[in-house]
């Protein structure tokens, strides 16, 4: 939804700026984009990947560019009981950049192909002035086999302080939340609605949505 809502703005952008659908550049990460337009200032932070091993002295660092930050994945069996466990936005950011063991079959390799146990974090290098944040809420049930969605309750703050899940030190790391997009029905069939912080002359009305 809030991919193709930004890819929405950023092609009628192009249109009225004139600008080719051709022409690259590239991001302040390194990255290249198919142009840095308002969207990409307004709406694009970086994540920071580290590696680690713990049986040498390998580190490896990727950073990548990212419009939407999605703090709750599905992808492994193992997370499901925590994802369930989550009832506020604080405990899936603090789930999100935790270390991560990389051991067994999920051991890291170094530059010299060789396997060895080390960690993996993710922590957010960049905050982008406006933050859309995804829960994605759903998971594989493997008696079922099927992808479910979760409807577990979940709670989140009218201000977020994100600070604590960068790996550096800005002064300017509270949101203040302006809309939430909500998902009614299932997986294979609903609609989105909102909630929007009403504001008169660009300052919230108390409590009114």
């Amino acid at each position: 939804m809030m991919i193709l809502l930004l890819d929405k703005l950023t092609k009628e952008w192009r249109q009225l700026n004139h600008i080719s659908a051709e022409s690259n550049t590239l991001s302040p990460y390194g990255e290249i984009l198919v142009d840095f337009s308002f969207s990409d200032r307004l709406f694009c932070g970086c994540l920071s990947s580290v590696m680690k091993s713990t049986c040498s002295s390998f580190q490896c660092e990727r950073k990548e560019p990212f419009h939407v930050l999605s703090v709750v994945s599905f992808h492994f069996l193992s997370h499901v009981e925590e994802v369930l466990n989550h009832a506020t936005l604080e405990e899936s950011l603090k789930s999100f950049t935790c270390v991560e063991e990389m051991t067994g079959t999920n051991q890291i390799v170094t530059l010299n192909n060789q396997k060895e146990d080390g960690t993996l974090q993710t922590r957010i290098h960049q905050l982008p002035p406006i933050l859309f944040i995804q829960l994605k809420r759903f998971t594989y049930s493997p008696s079922a086999q099927s992808v479910q969605k979760l409807n577990s309750f979940f709670s989140f703050p009218l201000e977020m302080d994100m600070g604590p899940f960068t790996d550096n030190n800005h002064s300017e790391n509270v949101y203040c939340l302006q809309s939430v997009f909500i998902h009614g029905g299932t997986l294979s069939a609903g609609h989105y609605y909102s909630y929007v912080c009403t504001q008169r002359n660009g300052v919230p009305c108390n409590g009114a949505w």
